[in-house]
């Protein structure tokens, strides 16, 4: 199955150049989000991870169906959290007080 079929492309956004890739056209279509999930497992179980972490903007689903930790601005962030300065140039990591 080619997972890129499932992908929609949006040109132009947010703003001219860019080629916007729209995950939900591939998670309204279980057998090929079961594939693409597959091929994730199978890339990363060779590294054994604690954890996978992926980089999210608006909270959209990608990182949170993986079972994995999302990145986000804090901004997005609703009610209580901790935050915790990390020794990298603008990063943190804040978590939920609950």
């Amino acid at each position: 199955m080619n997972i890129k079929d499932h992908i929609r492309g949006v040109p132009d956004f947010p703003k001219p150049g860019i080629l916007f890739y729209d995950i939900s056209t591939l998670l309204a279509h279980a057998d090929a989000w079961a594939v693409a999930m597959g091929r994730l497992a199978r890339e990363v179980r060779q590294f054994q991870p604690d954890v996978l972490a992926g980089i999210e903007l608006l909270r959209k689903i990608g990182a949170h169906v993986t079972g994995a930790a999302s990145i986000i601005e804090l901004s997005f962030l609703p009610g209580r959290q901790r935050l915790q300065e990390l020794d990298v140039p603008f990063v943190s990591l804040a978590a939920y007080d609950d």
